[in-house]
This record gives structure tokens, C-alpha cells and sequence, in this order.
């Protein structure tokens, strides 16, 4: 989901775009991209060592109008990586580059790394799955972060089924 945000919001208008890849128990980027195995320098090497800014970590998917900041898992540490200063820098140096910076993280509940996050960024776009997140995990998230760092949701994997129209709308508009 945040890929094709990050790339809609590219492509729209033409704005500096950049995505970081900010979940570090199971970050998904670089392989939903195709870049996993490759090696490359990524959110943790520039967190871990000051020498590596993050340009010499940015990928450019110049079709898309689009930047990648890939990392990769880390067993230990998660917290003390996501509570440093220098991710801070990091985000901040971005924000000085880029018109957007979009940051794909893990799952609010139950780790605290979106509410380190949350002190460096403006707000969350909460992703919910239709027809799977439970209503009350979805109450404690909105609850966690505060009706100020919430900038909206958005509803991934639509079941259809619920749908007025069902599958008589795709019947039809498909013969066409």
C-alpha cells in the first residue's frame, strides 16, 4: 500500500516523493521491489554509521518519479535504532530534499515503533483490511497515536461480496 501511494502521489503531480522503508522486524519494501539480497546500503547502515547520509542509501525509480530507502530486519536493537537522534536527522534531512516523505512501518499494535515514529513525522495514514482488522484492534490503534497524529485510513482489500452492485457490476462493465 505504501508503494502505490508513494508512487500515485509521485506520478500526480510530479512531486519529489520519497519512501522509507521504516519496518524493521519485517521490512517488505526492497522484496515487493525486487532489490532484496542485493546488499545495498540501507535505513539501519545510515541510522548505525554517520559517514553513510542518506543520499548514498536512496534507490530512484526514475519511471515512477519515485526515491526508495530500503533496510533491512534487525533481530535486536529495533528500539534504540527507531528512538535515535540520527533517524531524526535523517527525517529531517529528507523532509529538506523531498515534497513528501512517505515511511512504510510496521503494525501500531502491539510494538512501540510507530510511537517513536510519531515524533517525527506529521501524522499516519492507518491501513486497515477490510473485512479482517478486528473493530477493536482498530479502536486501540486511533487511541494509541491520538486524534492529532491520525490523518486518515485507508481500506485495503475491499471484499466485494458487500458490494450494492456484487458481481452483476463486473459482469456487466467486463463485456464491454
Amino acid at each position: 500500500t505504501a508503494i502505490n501511494l508513494a508512487g500515485a502521489i509521485a506520478k500526480a503531480g510530479q512531486l519529489r516523493v520519497l519512501l522509507l522503508d521504516t519496518d524493521l522486524r519485517r521490512p517488505a519494501v526492497a522484496q515487493m521491489l525486487g532489490r532484496k539480497g542485493r546488499g545495498d546500503p540501507g535505513l539501519v547502515d545510515a541510522i548505525l554509521e554517520p559517514v553513510q547520509t542518506l543520499e548514498k542509501t536512496i534507490w530512484r525509480l526514475d519511471p515512477f518519479n519515485l526515491s526508495v530507502v530500503t533496510t533491512r530486519r534487525v533481530e535486536a536493537d529495533t528500539y534504540d535504532l527507531l528512538a535515535s537522534s540520527r533517524l531524526g536527522e535523517l527525517i529531517s534531512d529528507a523532509r529538506q530534499h523531498y515534497d513528501y516523505v512517505l515511511l512504510d512501518s510496521p503494525p501500531v499494535l502491539p510494538a512501540p515503533d510507530c510511537r517513536l515514529l510519531a515524533e517525527w513525522i506529521d501524522g499516519f495514514l492507518i491501513v486497515v483490511a477490510a473485512d479482517k482488522t478486528p473493530r477493536k484492534l482498530l479502536e486501540e490503534t486511533l487511541l494509541s497515536l491520538g486524534p492529532t497524529k491520525i490523518l486518515g485510513l485507508i481500506f485495503n482489500g475491499e471484499s466485494y461480496r458487500h458490494s450494492r452492485y456484487g458481481k452483476y457490476y463486473y459482469a456487466y462493465y467486463g463485456r464491454r
